[in-house]
This record gives C-alpha cells, structure tokens and sequence, in this order.
C-alpha cells in the first residue's frame, strides 16, 4: 500500500499543518490501497499563495505558446514511461479494466498533451488582456477565421 506524508505544494514537498489522513480506497476490490495526509484549511490558503504567487510572478505566465509547448513536450516525455505505473494506480483508485487504464486514461493523456505541443507549433496566438479580466487571454486563428 502506497503512503504519503506530505502535501505538493508551492513546488514542494512539505508537510501537513494537520495531523489527519484519508484512505484512498479501490472500488475495485473495496479495500485501502493508499493512505494519504488530509489537508486543512491552513494547507489549502497555502497552496492557493503559492498558486498566486507562480501565476503573478512565476516563469509560466511570461512563457510564449512556444515556451510553454516546449514544457508540455518535456512532461509527455518524462510521463510516457510511466503509463503502465499510471494505469495500475487508476485501476486500482477507480476500478476501471487495465487495458481502459492503459489506454484509454494514461497513454491518452500523452496523446492529449502532444496534441496541444502540436497545435501550438502549428497555430501562433496573440496574447492581450481580457476586458474586465485579471488573466491573459488568447486568440488563436481557428478554421472558422481562414
């Protein structure tokens, strides 16, 4: 059985401001197959600053579609591998049939990611501000525009 201590946040590793813990359980075979710390209040405001703090003053929003493809490419890369250890944890999380695992969750989330690394290649946005918004928005050309 897979136990965690700490919570990922900010970029990190850290431990819990609580002491409790959640049981993750397999609707497969209805028994606990991962045991993991139970996030308070005080965790949750913690990764919602660092969350805010990346998206203000971190790498990502400064990136050009192209930067951030070249990301996403590295993380298809580096998860790709790891597709049938992905597929035994969501089957034994959700109860899904292995082959749908493999297939049709993890191997598709490489398939999805090297689809946007494409897509970005391919179709140049322009970034502007969104009227009455605090983030970026994009405008990418769509085959509607050509």
């Amino acid at each position: 059985m897979r136990s965690y201590d700490r919570l990922f946040i900010g970029g990190g590793w850290v431990a819990p401001a609580g002491a409790g813990a959640i049981q993750v359980m397999s609707h497969h075979i209805e028994q606990v197959v991962a045991r993991a710390p139970e996030a308070t209040a005080a965790d949750v405001n913690r990764a919602v600053a660092a969350a805010r703090e990346a998206f203000d003053h971190g790498e990502w929003p400064q990136l050009t579609p192209g930067g951030r493809a070249d990301y996403l490419a590295a993380l298809a890369a580096a998860y790709q591998p790891r597709v049938p250890e992905m597929a035994t944890v969501i089957t034994a999380e959700m109860g899904s049939p292995i082959g749908f695992s493999q297939a049709g969750q993890a191997f598709a989330a490489v398939m999805l990611i090297n689809a946007y690394v494409e897509h970005a290649g391919r179709h140049p946005c322009t970034w502007r501000q969104a009227l009455r918004a605090t983030s970026p928005a994009s405008r990418c050309p769509s085959t509607a525009d050509t």
